[in-house]
């Protein structure tokens, strides 16, 4: 059987400004590199269109998610739900909130 959705939980989608600043560590993390918002990586990712395929694209995000901004996980042409209230990770994270299971289903 074949997916045909494809669902992200509080997805970096358009990177972070924190790993921008790992490039003055003396040997900093390649994928860490990568995840920056103005790096090579992420313009290559987002270039038009951020989505491919026949799936459908879903990415859900929580309002209060303080590790991954809500900005960077809106998706275009995605369909993007957001959550009120759930956190990243954690007892009132996305994995854990009913909320988001019923999404998810």
């Amino acid at each position: 059987m074949a997916a045909n959705t494809y669902v992200t939980l509080g997805g970096p989608h358009h990177g972070l400004t924190s790993p921008c600043f790992s490039a003055l560590l003396p040997d900093p993390p390649c994928v860490w590199q990568e995840l920056c918002t103005s790096g090579d990586f992420m313009s290559d990712l987002n270039d038009a269109p951020a989505i491919v395929g026949n799936n459908a694209w879903v990415s859900i995000y929580g309002t209060a998610d303080e590790a991954i901004p809500n900005s960077s996980s809106v998706l275009p042409g995605a369909e993007n739900i957001e959550i009120l209230g759930v956190e990243h990770a954690g007892p009132n994270g996305l994995t854990d909130s009913a909320e988001v299971f019923d999404e998810v289903i």
